[in-house]
């Protein structure tokens, strides 16, 4: 209704109301009564007259709105046969030819988008109701101690049943720490039906151990397990929840432990009798400090890594000197290509008698890697006495890993200076990416910024693809140097 009818229907309401009170007086209306009257009832008439031509006019529409749903209604066997991708495309190429490119970065609706998202909203229709079409199906349970609505029991079995032999991914997550198992029959007994189907498996303040002993031997085809927050306790044994890893995750490749700081203290230790001996990719965030060894005992029983990031711990002041002075026996992981050592905390939450740069210094003079090509070291902003320790130890690491296979570089918060890119890059001749990022701390002894300087350094940054260098100004990173081949 448009704004003009609503004034028009006030007014006549108003008008019939008087209308009502004059019979009631038995008065004739006044002159200007009458011309008020004729007034309204003219426009009355000229809005009925509208409304009667636009019914004609969408009756004589209507035919072919039918015959246009109906040839929609028969394209759904040769969308069935369309990936999502290429409708995708076809609907961002139709968006752009109808004007409705602003739609793709939500500032703006037009009227071609609307008509877009209508047909996006019939998309999800057919892609939900074409299971054929799908590649994947991604489960996010969050627990608490409430069984689920029969609802939600209801939508998610239709969805699992939708899917079958589909390849699934599901995250559960408990907003208690150390939740043993889903809350809920109906809820346990639909997962442990497709748990069969499961290969990604991420558990979140999730009990690990009895989770996994409660569904031994339907976790056959999880490949990848990530174990998250406040979810390891000491009344499981150390070893224990490895070795229940092992048993019921037997095809594991890809593991993933991170924690909060301060709760992974002692929960695992990583020994000879290491049972994930299979693992190519490995995220550790190690929290406990001095706790060097069992590091290097994980790694050491890990020979078939190709890619591994450990966050590292701060060492406490008085462990630094003697992890510097206990060399470890050295070891070569051969088939690993991608390392990333980070520290674990930012300065507001490391002590001042705390150091990254002697752990991180300590791994890498322990280990080797000959198929290397990518290596990031990343620092965070700490003051430290041992900070000139770690770019000799850099240095010495790819030396021993035949740094010549080295095409990626990453170093943030590491303190180089000219003499030491140089070294860097005459070891490294195959290298196509250096990134080199400053530490926010403006450290008296530390040689930030890093600049080229010299003729030497100049010749071999050119002859990488790609340098970037940034330098902190102010509260930002700003990317400063680049030079490219």
């Amino acid at each position: 209704m448009t704004e003009q009818e609503e004034i028009d229907l006030e007014e006549s309401s108003r008008l019939s109301l008087g209308l009502r009170d004059l019979v009631r007086s038995g008065q004739l209306p006044s002159v200007g009564e009458n011309l008020y009257i004729d007034h309204i009832l003219s426009k009355l008439g000229e809005s009925t007259g509208n409304i009667l031509s636009e019914i004609k006019r969408l009756q004589a529409i209507l035919p072919g709105i039918r015959k246009m749903r109906k040839t929609i209604l028969s394209l759904h066997s040769p969308i069935r046969r369309l990936p999502p991708e290429i409708l995708s495309a076809i609907l961002v190429f139709a968006a752009a030819l109808n004007g409705g490119e602003r739609l793709r970065n939500g500032k703006q609706w037009s009227s071609a988008g609307i008509e877009l998202g209508s047909v996006r909203s019939y998309w999800e229709q057919v892609v939900n109701a074409t299971p054929e079409i799908w590649n994947m199906i991604s489960i996010e349970v969050v627990a608490d101690s409430i069984a689920p609505p029969d609802a939600v029991i209801q939508q998610l079995q239709s969805s699992l049943s939708h899917s079958q032999g589909i390849p699934m991914t599901l995250e559960i997550s408990s907003l208690w720490p150390g939740l043993r198992e889903l809350p809920g029959e109906q809820l346990r007994s639909l997962m442990e039906l497709h748990l069969p189907r499961v290969w990604y498996l991420r558990l979140v303040q999730i009990s690990p151990s009895a989770f996994l002993r409660n569904h031994c031997g339907l976790l056959n085809r999880v490949q990848v397990l990530h174990l998250s927050g406040d979810d390891f306790h000491t009344d499981v044994p150390e070893p224990a929840v490895l070795n229940t890893i092992g048993q019921c995750v037997p095809n594991i490749r890809h593991l993933d432990v991170l924690e909060r700081p301060g709760t992974f203290p002692q929960s695992i230790r990583f020994d000879a009798t290491f049972p994930l001996r299979n693992l190519t990719d490995l995220m550790l965030k190690y929290e406990s400090g001095g706790e060097t060894d069992g590091v290097l005992a994980a790694i050491n029983c890990l020979r078939n890594l190709g890619c591994m990031h450990i966050v590292v711990p701060h060492l406490a002041s008085n462990e630094v000197h003697a992890a510097l002075d206990t060399r470890p026996t050295c070891f070569d992981l051969v088939t690993l290509s991608r390392l990333t050592i980070e520290s674990s905390c930012a300065p507001s939450f490391v002590s001042a008698d705390q150091d990254p740069f002697a752990y991180c210094t300590r791994i890498l003079n322990a280990v080797s890697a000959p198929s290397l090509t990518s290596f990031t070291v990343i620092i965070r902003d700490v003051q430290s006495e041992q900070s000139e320790t770690l770019p000799a130890a850099i240095e010495n690491f790819l030396r021993r890993s035949n740094g010549c296979m080295l095409q990626d570089l990453g170093l943030h918060g590491v303190p180089i200076d000219d003499d030491h890119v140089i070294s860097l890059l005459k070891s490294t001749p195959e290298l196509k990416r250096l990134m080199i990022k400053e530490t926010s701390l403006r450290l008296e002894r530390a040689m930030f910024p890093f600049r080229p300087r010299t003729p030497t350094s100049i010749g071999l940054l050119a002859t990488v693809e790609l340098v970037g260098i940034w330098e902190f100004r102010g509260q930002v990173w700003e990317w400063k140097h680049v030079v490219c081949s």
